[in-house]
């Protein structure tokens, strides 16, 4: 089977099946940029906060087994995770194709953030 190679059209799994959605890269971007101007939902940053964000993290692990809520084994693994630098996280959309009107599902995939470590 040949690869699809046409950078206008994007193909990708639909939201809540397994689907696949045929879509136009250029409205793919313009649905994306549009969630993202909604000031209700989101905020334009002056600059990213991963580093900030992993810098208080590690400040209340510490202050955390400081204060033995968290034992010496919690707190090296945290160390340790903590002292690689973060991703910057992804912003996408899922396409929910089950809606009348096609619209996109925002995700961000924040995946080894700072906070990331009590999720596993």
């Amino acid at each position: 089977m040949k690869k699809l190679q046409d950078p206008n059209i994007i193909l990708k799994k639909g939201d809540k099946g397994t689907r696949t959605v045929v879509l136009n890269t250029e409205h793919k971007i313009l649905e994306g940029q549009i969630q993202l101007d909604n000031l209700a939902h989101y905020k334009p940053l002056e600059r990213p906060m991963v580093i900030e964000t992993s810098l208080r993290v590690q400040q209340l692990v510490k202050e955390l087994h400081q204060q033995n809520y968290i034992d010496d084994i919690t707190n090296r693994g945290s160390v340790k995770h903590l002292s690689n630098l973060p991703p910057t996280p992804v912003f996408y959309t899922l396409i929910k194709i089950h809606k009348p009107t096609p619209v996109g599902r925002p995700i961000i995939f924040e995946c080894d953030d700072p906070t990331s470590l009590w999720e596993r």
